[in-house]
């Protein structure tokens, strides 16, 4: 019983960090495309 509790929140620890780092890497891209219009404007 104590392994399945371990197993089950390792993996709902994994999904939690996964969706993390895949909304950081959006935030992240939404932040870098202003700046790439500005320099092409600026050019």
């Amino acid at each position: 019983l104590a392994y399945f509790g371990y197993n089950y929140l390792t993996s709902r620890i994994s999904d939690l960090v996964f969706k993390m780092e895949s909304t950081t890497i959006d935030f992240m891209d939404l932040l870098h495309e202003p700046a790439e219009q500005e320099d092409r404007i600026n050019q």
